[in-house]
């Protein structure tokens, strides 16, 4: 038989890997914590900038809501201050759209920034040391149940502990709604009430529990009577204090030249705690056809509202918007006045973004452009689209 064939010689082995020096090895886990380290100082060098410029930005980097109104308002020069003119202590439930209106009034007005808490606060550990302590005076925007809200009395607390000056002003409430009870609040932090009627008896356990904890941490411990005590002298509600007479109120459902007295009067207020001088400067009325203006036409020495007729509305717009106006705001004044100011405000703004290189367009609102039905008819005829404001009694009212 045939000789069998010869077996394949065997494969050689594999060669080794080439071996690698040690001074050529790369420190993998070292690289990739470093990059982690370098990547996270560099995140926290960038939010310090972002907070150094918060805290420092300049009186012309405002940035907060404007008002048609703004344009109407005197303005002054706010001296040099420690960072706000003022705080705007109030409670959100009850008068959020006022506080946001007078937020952007009193900014157009004095320049400088106006510390709110849900425009300017994200963390509310801030509250004191990036708010409160850096505010020239705290305004307190009284409604029926500010003293109800913790964090609203303890701002008070830290500013007469702090020496700022506090500045009680009581807002009118909207149709249908409680206001700011005085007689009741002074029963509440006077020391010697009855239980009954004592500030710890109206607080619920969630506000009294995080008052005490606070109290309880301050050193030394501060007791229920003091705080009551120090809350009753910076509100001026003590036995000696002002009367409501006294009393500086805001309404934000009055007309606009009431609001602008009313504004221009806080301003003074708080000039006089701080002892400041306030030089107005108010808006020069448009001189007659002609380009003269008589001797006896001066500008007025109180805030003045120009009321925009339906014609000088039209030359300023573009025919072919179809209307003298965008929007006309329909709405019962006593329920909803501040949120149609603030909503005025916002679309106009949002419609002059959208506007291509046409003019601004307007968004009509009695309480701003009239104060005769026959005026603001005309204005509705001339609009292209109404805007109704659904509140408990807006179908009550017939002009409505």
């Amino acid at each position: 038989p045939p000789a069998p064939p010869p077996a394949p010689p065997p494969a050689p082995p594999p060669a080794p890997p080439p071996a690698v020096a040690a001074a050529d090895e790369l420190p993998i886990g070292a690289i990739a914590g470093g990059a982690a380290a370098g990547g996270a100082a560099i995140v926290a060098v960038l939010v310090a900038l972002r907070c150094a410029w918060q805290r420092k930005r300049a009186p012309g980097s405002l940035t907060s809501f404007r008002s048609p109104l703004s344009k109407e308002l005197p303005v002054c020069k706010w001296q040099e201050s420690k960072g706000y003119a003022c705080f705007l202590s109030h409670y959100k439930a009850e008068c959020a759209s006022t506080a946001r209106l007078l937020h952007g009034y009193l900014q157009s007005i004095l320049g400088v920034d106006i510390f709110l808490d849900s425009s300017n606060l994200s963390d509310l550990r801030l509250l004191f040391d990036e708010g409160l302590l850096k505010s020239d005076v705290l305004v307190l925007l009284l409604t029926a149940e500010y003293l109800s809200r913790p964090w609203c009395l303890l701002e008070v607390w830290e500013a007469h502990c702090n020496g700022i000056p506090v500045l009680p002003v009581k807002i009118t409430p909207v149709h249908g709604q409680r206001g700011f009870d005085e007689a009741r609040a002074r029963q509440q932090l006077d020391v010697e009430a009855r239980a009954s009627v004592a500030l710890e008896t109206a607080l619920d356990v969630s506000a009294l529990a995080t008052i005490t904890a606070y109290l309880a941490a301050q050193t030394p411990p501060v007791s229920m009577r003091e705080f009551k005590a120090g809350l009753s002298s910076a509100m001026g509600l003590g036995s000696s204090g002002g009367s409501s007479s006294s009393m500086l109120s805001f309404d934000p459902c009055a007309s606009d030249r009431l609001m602008l007295a009313a504004t221009q009067g806080l301003c003074e207020k708080m000039a006089g705690l701080t002892g400041r001088q306030l030089a107005w400067a108010f808006p020069t009325p448009p001189r007659p056809a002609g380009g003269c203006t008589r001797s006896s036409e001066r500008p007025s020495v109180r805030p003045s509202v120009r009321r925009h007729s339906t014609s000088a509305r039209s030359r300023r717009l573009s025919s072919r918007d179809g209307g003298v106006y965008a929007l006309f705001i329909s709405y019962h004044r006593a329920e909803s006045g501040p949120d149609a100011r603030l909503l005025q405000g916002a679309l106009e703004e949002a419609l002059s973004r959208d506007t291509r290189g046409r003019q601004q367009q307007a968004v009509f609102l009695d309480a701003t452009d009239a104060t005769e039905i026959s005026a603001i008819l005309s204005a509705l005829e001339a609009s292209r689209a109404v805007v109704l404001l659904l509140t408990l009694r807006v179908l009550e009212r017939p002009w409505v």
